[in-house]
């Protein structure tokens, strides 16, 4: 059977959480609606370790494929400027087992209860899943001392799906029984394919019963669960690229523009943060 690993990576430089970005040749105007940012223009993941509780970059990977997950700066494809972040996994085929092949980013900070997530991605091309291939979690922090593994309990992920006729839509689960999977809601929505998209959601942390996840998809609303979120003030952010089951097995996704907010950012804005 194969031995599960965690590989983590955290940045040492500097972060960015001033009023002014640089994004290609301007500057980008935040203003005070923006808590936290990234658009990878340092060329570097410096804004994702910015104290006081800081993040960094991962990979979870099996010991046989241990170079196959990965979390790159590229220019391969970007959603504003010249740089996003590539994120490349791999599912466990043909045994995917219980480990999740695959990568990420996250933050980890005492956020306001409610903030606005914003993330922009990019799908090169469609892929066929068995199991869901989450994208955006959000963790409850048991323990912020206890590190990775031991100080976190499993809550809501957002995962890409396969459709039966093709394509691909998003699915919402959350770890704990009582909730589970929820409804793909009606119509269905539907991942573009070799486009950047938005994945922007309300997260309102609380351990009482008016804990929230709202998710809106390029602005329009799919998914909408109360129920309480966090057991601490601590949140737990974290777009990424994790699977048990995929095809091809091999497969790579994009991130670019990552704000947290006091309100909406909203898809019509091009580079992801507000003008």
């Amino acid at each position: 059977m194969l031995r599960g690993r965690l590989l983590l990576a955290v940045a040492t430089a500097g972060g960015v959480s001033a009023a002014i970005l640089a994004f290609g040749c301007g500057a980008l105007e935040l203003g005070s609606n923006i808590i936290w940012s990234s658009g990878f223009e340092r060329g570097d993941f410096a804004d994702w370790s910015t104290p006081p509780d800081a993040g960094g970059v991962y990979t979870m990977t099996s010991d046989a494929e241990a170079t196959e997950a990965a979390v790159q700066i590229t220019s391969e494809e970007a959603h504003g400027g010249r740089f996003s972040a590539k994120l490349s996994s791999y599912a466990n085929l043909p045994d995917p087992g219980p480990v999740q092949g695959g990568a990420g980013l996250f933050r980890q900070d005492l956020y306001p209860e409610e903030a606005y997530y914003s993330v922009w991605y990019y799908l090169p091309q469609p892929y066929v899943t068995t199991t869901p291939w989450i994208i955006l979690k959000f963790k409850g922090v048991v323990n912020s001392d206890a590190g990775i593994v031991p100080g976190y309990a499993e809550l809501l992920d957002l995962s890409l799906e396969s459709l039966p006729g093709g394509g691909m839509t998003l699915g919402l689960s959350d770890a704990r029984h009582q909730y589970g999977s929820s409804p793909l809601p009606d119509p269905v929505p539907i991942v573009p394919i070799g486009q950047w998209f938005q994945i922007e959601s309300f997260y309102r942390n609380t351990t009482d019963p008016n804990g929230e996840l709202t998710i809106w998809l390029n602005g329009t609303k799919i998914y909408d669960v109360v129920r309480p979120t966090g057991p601490n003030p601590m949140v737990y952010f974290s777009p990424c690229s994790l699977v048990y089951d995929l095809v091809p097995s091999q497969a790579v996704l994009y991130v670019d523009d990552v704000a947290i907010s006091y309100s909406r950012i909203g898809a019509a804005a091009n580079i992801g943060v507000p003008r």
